[in-house]
């Protein structure tokens, strides 16, 4: 005999199992679009490793944060101009990244 399954909410994917499975490309159309699912998921898969990157940089991780914070406003300004060109979306968010922690450091 089969064993039953539940069907409860409990056991429905969460946004956040859905965006794992879902193609960047179509996250970030999502996000372009305003969604805000959609804008969170990116932060949610990318801001860690930014700031873990930061923080390398800064060797503050306090700071990191703080500046981290800043990259993803900076994302949210630019979205709408960013234009897949062949690289990754991340390399777009490291150069952001770049870019911000260059100026924290030159302060």
């Amino acid at each position: 005999m089969l064993p039953s399954f539940d069907h409860s909410p409990a056991m429905e994917p969460t946004s956040e199992r859905r965006w794992a499975a879902e193609p960047e490309s179509l996250v970030i159309a999502r996000a372009k679009a305003g969604e805000p699912d959609a804008i969170s998921a990116l932060y949610e898969r990318y801001a860690p490793q930014i700031q873990r990157y930061i923080a390398s940089r800064l060797g503050d991780p306090v700071q990191a944060e703080d500046v981290c914070a800043d990259v993803f406003v900076k994302v949210l300004e630019s979205l709408a101009r960013y234009e897949d060109r062949g690289w990754p979306f991340s390399a777009w968010l490291y150069r952001i990244a770049y870019a911000r922690t260059v100026d924290v450091l030159r302060q």
